[in-house]
């Protein structure tokens, strides 16, 4: 494709040649599409041999890496800088520090064709520039080794969590199968007995019936065990008490650190003004929440920037309830998933167990409360679930609150 440069009236090319830094136009793959009488003098070409020329082949150092690195931030506009420091090669192989100001550029329908970018020469401002020059870069590799720290550290606690669950659940798997072992094998033993028995033409109705005895007390003994671990897995001492339900979900919203963990996320609290108190373990209520709170953080991982909506709501919902809605903007829970998200051990992530919502289930299904979902408007998901209300008077419900409770 042939470049065209962007028509200046005389007045403007007047004005941009008397401008004391460098004014540059770039197309969105990097093309130079205009460029000031200073910028030309800089770089050591004529106007002519700069036009249509890739930018990139001028920077320092990786030009390769750089025009990559452009074109991808170009693509989420949202995220391109608007101050840099750059280094730049002239035509006698010179190497200039510039720090530019950036612009991008859109057509009428808001669509971006390129960046606009004024740059001062910091090689050639004297001493306090330059030496500005070498803190503006000293600060950028400082960010960016903070960055990539900050992106070791958040590895390793992924690794770290990722490990203890497996250790966990191997430890589970170890107790299950050694208690679990002897009264499996002695049902294996009494069923083989029975049918050599049954062969043989031996095996009177008396036998058959100690038999099947025998198997029903090792069938319940292993029922027993099974129990026994999930009673030492579960928390032996709950602490039901009376709570309001809005205090503890802002402090569970607290505990998500969404600015650390999620900026670019918008949380909308929509909590009912009086809701009746409940009765249930807070660090139950918490673990629920916390992990559907972070289930919808992950389910928006690619959602575009601007467009990622978290909301908390709660509601009065008949008879005598109290509703907790969390909706997400992102890609939604397909139909081929969405009757086996509740199974123990089901997954669509790499490094999750795919217990989170059978646990979270349980837990609600403990207090007589219901957890589903269901698709959100106009995408996304809501999880929801309700909790008994301590007070069992009448309950009013407002119209718009029923409304917005419904899925």
């Amino acid at each position: 494709m042939t470049n065209v440069p962007l028509p200046f009236s005389k007045q403007t090319r007047a004005l941009e040649s008397l401008a004391g830094v460098i004014l540059l136009s770039l197309d969105a793959q990097g093309c130079i599409e205009q460029i000031n009488t200073r910028g030309c003098h800089f770089l050591e070409f004529s106007h002519a041999q700069l036009i249509g020329r890739d930018w990139f082949d001028c920077c320092e150092p990786d030009p390769e890496q750089q025009r990559t690195e452009f074109r991808r931030l170009l693509s989420s506009a949202a995220c391109f800088p608007q101050h840099l420091l750059g280094r730049v090669k002239t035509r006698s192989g010179e190497v200039r520090s510039i720090f530019w100001h950036t612009l991008l550029r859109e057509d009428s329908a808001g669509t971006v064709q390129g960046v606009l970018r004024s740059g001062i020469d910091l090689s050639a401002s004297g001493t306090a520039l330059a030496s500005l020059a070498g803190d503006i870069r000293d600060y950028q590799q400082t960010q960016q080794q903070l960055a990539q720290r900050q992106a070791e550290i958040n590895r390793a606690r992924k690794q770290l969590a990722f490990a203890s669950r497996m250790s966990t659940l191997g430890e589970i798997a170890t107790g299950i199968a050694h208690e679990v072992n002897q009264p499996l094998a002695a049902i294996a033993s009494y069923a083989k007995a029975g049918s050599r028995l049954l062969e043989s033409g031996q095996l009177s109705k008396a036998e058959a019936r100690e038999l099947l005895d025998k198997i029903n007390t090792q069938a319940q003994r292993a029922g027993k065990v099974v129990h026994k671990l999930r009673s030492q897995i579960s928390s032996p001492h709950k602490r039901r008490r009376r709570i309001n339900m809005n205090s503890v979900l802002r402090d569970t919203v607290d505990l998500l650190d969404l600015a650390h963990d999620a900026e670019d996320i918008k949380l909308e609290l929509d909590l009912a003004a009086e809701l009746p108190a409940v009765e249930i373990d807070i660090i139950d209520l918490q673990q629920v929440t916390l992990g559907l709170l972070r289930n919808a953080v992950e389910a928006m991982r690619d959602t575009p920037a601007g467009a990622k909506v978290l909301r908390l709501c709660t509601r009065v919902v008949a008879p005598h309830s109290v509703l907790v809605s969390i909706t997400d903007s992102g890609a939604g829970v397909s139909r081929q998933h969405a009757s086996t998200i509740y199974e123990p051990f089901f997954t669509t992530k790499s490094d999750s167990m795919g217990m989170g919502l059978a646990i979270s289930r349980s837990i609600i299904n403990t207090y007589s409360g219901v957890l589903r979902h269901c698709p959100a408007k106009p995408c996304g998901s809501k999880f929801y679930f309700t909790l008994p209300a301590v007070v069992k008077s009448t309950v009013v419900v407002f119209p718009a609150e029923r409304e917005s409770t419904a899925c």
